[in-house]
C-alpha cells in the first residue's frame, strides 16, 4: 500500500510545502540532498507534545514498524508488522499477527488487532472494519461504534447515517451504532440532503432520515444523488425519463429516452427521438435535439457533444465552438482543460481561452497541476509541458508524476525513483524503489527494498545511512 512508504523527507526552504507556484519559479539551482545521518533516539517529549505533533511510520533492520517524529526521535518503538499514517487523526492502523488494530500517539493500543480489513477514516472520521466475514464501524477516537455484524457497510453523502446490509436487505444505523432504519430495502444509495433513494421489488422510491417513505417506490430508475444540490431530479417511468420534485410530483412529464441532471445554467441534456439536446427547468428545449451524445454544461460555458462519431464543444447558445473532430474528450465536466484524443494521440483543449494543444503525446494526464505543468509521454519517455504545450522538462524519464504542493515531481530513471524540481534538476537522487509526497506536510516518503525511514529538511538521514540502502539492495539480490 502506497501510504506505507515511510522514508520521510522534509525539503528545504526552496522546496517547502507552503511555497506557491510563484515562489517556486525562483529556484535557480538545486543540489542533491546530503547524506548526513542523525541516529534515532527516543523522544523525551511529554504526553501533551506527543499528542499534538504528527508522527510517521518507519521500520528498522528487522522490518518491525514504529513511529518517529520529524526530528528523528522514536516516539513509538518498532513492534508492529505494519503501520499506517495517522493522517491527522488521533489513532492509526497497525498490524500484528496478520490482524489490524489501532494505536494512539502514545503507542497505546486502543483497539486490539483483531480485524482482517480496515478502511481509512472517512465521512466524519469513521472507518469500516471486517472480522469473521462481518463488517462494523470504529471511530477515530479508537472506539468500536458497531461490532462487526453486518454483511456490508457503506457511507452515502450523509455524515450521520451509514448504510448496513443484513440478510441481503439494506437499512441505516447512526454514528452511535443504533439501527434507525431497519434493513428492508433491496438496495439504497445513501442520503443526499435528507432523502435517500431505495429500490424495492424492482422499483425506486425515496425515504427520509426518520425512515418514512416520502415518495413511494414506483420508478424504473432515479438520479437521486442530485437532490443534494438540485430541486428536481430525473426519474424513469414506463420507459421514459422525466423530472420530479422532492414531493414526488412530476415537474417535467416523462417523455425522454434518456436524461441527465440539471447542472450549471439550469440546463439538462436529454435524448429525444435518438438525438440529444438541452432543456430548461420548464421542460422547454433551449438547444434542439441534434447531437448523437451530449454532456451537461459545467464550467466555462461549454459542453461536450458528439456528431458522426466525433466529439467537439458547443456554448450554451448551441453554437459549435470546436467542430467535432476528436475521437474522445476526457474531463468534460470541470476545469479549464479537457484532455482530447485523436488517432491514438493525446492533447489538451483550453475551454477558457479556446485554444488547442494538438494531440501528439502517447500518454497524458487528465489536467495540469497547480504550477501549470503536466507530465506527458512522447517517444517512450516522460517529460513535462506547460499549458501552451511547450516542453519545460524534456522527455527523459521512464515515468513521471504531477508536481505536488512541495513543488517537486516524482520520476523514474534507470528503474529507480527520485524527485525533480520544475527546472528538471534532481533534488532527491533516483536511488529508491518508490516514493510519494505527503501533501500538506512538507514531507516525502520513499522506500528502498523492505526498509522505510526519514530524511529531514537539511537532507539528513534519520536512523539509517546510505550503507543501509546498499545492504538492503544486496539482500534483495540474494
Amino acid at each position: 500500500m502506497n501510504r506505507l512508504f515511510t522514508f520521510i523527507l522534509i525539503l528545504n526552504m526552496s522546496l517547502s510545502c507552503s511555497q506557491d507556484a510563484k515562489n517556486g519559479d525562483n529556484i535557480k539551482k538545486a543540489k542533491v540532498l546530503s547524506t548526513t545521518t542523525i541516529h534515532s533516539e527516543n523522544s523525551n517529549s511529554n504526553n501533551q507534545n506527543i499528542e499534538s505533533e504528527e508522527i510517521y511510520p518507519f521500520n528498522d533492520e528487522n522490518y518491525q514498524y514504529g513511529y518517529m517524529n520529524s526530528r528523528g526521535q522514536i516516539v513509538i518503538k518498532p513492534q508492529f508488522e505494519l503501520a499506517w499514517f495517522f493522517q491527522g487523526e488521533d489513532v492509526a492502523k497497525v498490524r500484528n499477527n496478520g490482524k489490524i488494530g489501532y494505536v494512539n500517539k502514545k503507542g497505546e493500543v486502543v483497539i486490539e488487532p483483531q480485524f482482517t480489513k480496515a478502511t481509512s477514516f472517512e465521512n466524519a472520521s469513521y472507518a469500516r472494519v471486517k472480522k469473521n466475514g462481518k463488517y462494523g464501524i470504529v471511530s477515530n477516537k479508537g472506539k468500536i461504534i458497531a461490532e462487526p455484524q453486518f454483511e456490508s457497510t457503506g457511507f452515502g453523502s450523509s455524515a450521520d447515517l451509514m448504510i448496513i446490509e443484513q440478510n441481503r436487505k439494506y437499512g441505516y444505523i447512526n454514528m452511535q451504532g443504533e439501527v434507525v432504519i431497519q434493513p428492508q430495502f433491496d438496495y439504497t444509495n445513501g442520503f443526499r440532503n435528507d432523502l435517500a433513494a431505495f429500490r424495492q421489488n424492482g422499483k425506486w422510491g425515496f425515504v427520509n432520515k426518520q425512515g418514512e417513505i416520502v415518495i413511494k417506490p414506483q420508478f424504473d430508475a432515479a438520479y437521486d444523488y442530485k437532490f443534494k444540490e438540485a430541486t428536481i431530479v430525473a426519474v424513469k417511468l414506463n420507459g421514459k425519463y422525466g423530472y420530479i420534485n422532492k414531493k414526488g410530483e412530476f415537474v417535467i412529464k416523462p417523455q425522454f429516452e434518456d436524461a441527465k441532471s440539471f447542472e450549471k445554467y439550469n440546463l439538462a441534456a436529454v435524448q429525444l427521438k435518438g438525438k440529444w439536446g438541452y432543456i430548461n427547468k420548464s421542460g422547454k428545449f433551449v438547444i434542439k435535439p441534434q447531437f448523437d451524445n451530449a454532456y451537461n454544461f459545467y464550467d466555462n460555458n461549454l459542453a461536450c457533444i458528439s456528431q458522426n462519431g466525433k466529439w467537439g464543444f458547443i456554448n450554451k447558445k448551441g453554437e459549435i465552438v470546436v467542430k467535432p473532430k476528436f475521437d474522445r474528450i476526457y474531463n468534460c465536466i470541470k476545469g479549464d482543460f479537457s484532455k482530447v484524443e485523436k488517432n491514438g494521440k493525446f492533447g489538451y483543449f483550453n475551454k477558457k481561452d479556446n485554444y488547442l494543444v494538438s494531440p501528439q503525446f502517447d500518454i497524458a494526464y487528465l489536467d495540469f497541476d497547480n504550477f501549470g505543468l503536466t507530465p506527458v509521454k512522447l517517444n517512450g519517455k516522460y517529460g513535462y509541458i506547460n499549458k501552451t504545450g511547450k516542453f519545460v522538462i524534456k522527455p527523459q524519464f521512464e515515468f513521471a508524476d504531477k508536481f505536488g504542493g512541495l513543488g517537486i515531481g516524482r520520476v523514474k530513471l534507470n528503474g529507480k525513483i527520485g524527485f525533480v524540481n520544475k527546472l528538471g534538476e534532481f533534488v532527491i537522487e533516483p536511488i529508491f524503489d518508490n516514493g510519494y509526497c505527503i501533501e500538506g506536510t512538507g514531507l516525502v516518503t520513499v522506500r528502498y527494498g523492505k526498509r522505510r525511514g526519514l530524511i529531514n529538511e537539511k537532507g539528513q538521514f534519520l536512523g539509517f545511512t546510505r550503507e543501509d540502502i546498499k545492504n538492503e539492495s544486496q539482500k534483495s539480490k540474494e
